[in-house]
């Protein structure tokens, strides 16, 4: 049994606060019987953090985000005013200094610094998962802005120990023990995150749906995230994975993630293309080539078609925001 202070203990601990707080959100709409209990259990085993990139960045005027859309979940404390729109919305959203930004997976959004003179945006792009693939924030709605200073705050914290956890990995060279150590503190930091943004958000419509379908065919989406850059495999041998026949496992795919098999695949990979574009400096050919298109001109097409830009020029607008 590890000590208190070991790490493992650490994320035990917030492991337990995370699933606790996922299982408190879904308890206004659902009655937590046997099945939801072992769901939860499920989802709680599964869920995974990944921390892409944060930092405390001083923004200078004038600051425009222009229009852009992400595939990580984006939290920042900021010290200014800022407006926050989000596409077909037609409105704008004021985050005031000491409050949190919170802008989801996939959402196109722009950001515009309104209040005069630099200020510091404390901010990280993460992502949650659960049963491999799906995005906790796609079952899960967060409130675009976190006015409760003092949770933005912790938020903020929380953000820029992350990044100075990240910043210590690129520089330092350390014993395989010290790089466990903090990649454990790294995860439990990141389910705390998870906790504060949970616990003022609501589920979204047949979420607990979603996660009953992604449990039963959690064999299939593990195969799909597995084998990305490898020829698909057949919708009859994804099928085989979870012993049901084809037609049932495209009807348990498309009641669940609104697309088929196939579709499901492609759009996998095009997100992965965006966080390897966002995350990594891989030529866009061997982006390509990671994510199973045959050649780079075939990615690029599909990538325009899908995200309105092409990878090279997302990749160049994101990296010069500030967040």
């Amino acid at each position: 049994m590890p000590w208190e202070g070991h790490p493992e203990c650490t994320l035990r601990r917030w492991t337990r606060r995370a699933g606790g707080v996922v299982n408190s959100v879904f308890r206004a709409s659902l009655t937590m019987d046997d099945d939801a209990r072992m769901l939860q259990q499920l989802m709680e085993e599964s869920l995974s953090f990944e921390y892409q990139a944060g930092a405390v960045t001083t923004v200078d005027d004038p600051h425009v985000i222009p229009w852009r859309s992400v595939p990580c979940l984006i939290t920042a404390q900021i010290t200014y005013l800022l407006t926050y729109e989000i596409a077909g919305q037609g409105r704008q959203i004021e985050v005031h200094p000491g409050e949190l930004l919170v802008v989801p997976p996939g959402i196109s959004h722009k950001l515009t610094k309104i209040s005069p003179g630099p200020g510091v945006s404390r901010w990280s792009h993460v992502n949650f998962r659960v049963f491999t693939s799906v995005d906790v924030f796609t079952l899960i709605e967060p409130p675009p802005c976190i006015r409760d200073r003092e949770r933005a705050a912790a938020i903020g914290d929380l953000n820029t120990r992350l990044a100075q956890i990240s910043r210590n990995d690129a520089a330092a060279s350390t014993t395989a023990i010290e790089a466990l150590a903090r990649a454990v503190t790294c995860k439990a930091i990141g389910l705390e995150l998870l906790r504060l943004v949970l616990e003022v958000s609501s589920p979204r419509p047949r979420a607990f749906e979603v996660l009953r379908a992604a449990q039963r065919l959690s064999p299939v989406l593990v195969a799909i995230d597995r084998d990305l850059a490898r020829p698909p495999r057949s919708v009859e041998a994804l099928a085989s994975l979870v012993e049901l026949s084809r037609s049932r496992m495209q009807t348990l795919f498309q009641d669940a993630f609104g697309m088929s098999p196939m579709r499901y695949l492609r759009q996998r990979r095009l997100e992965r293309s965006r966080q390897l574009l966002l995350t990594t400096d891989l030529a866009i050919g061997a982006v390509a080539a990671q994510t199973g298109f045959s050649d780079q001109f075939h990615f690029s097409r599909a990538f325009k078609a899908a995200f309105g830009s092409s990878p090279l020029s997302f990749r160049q607008r994101v990296q010069q925001a500030a967040f």
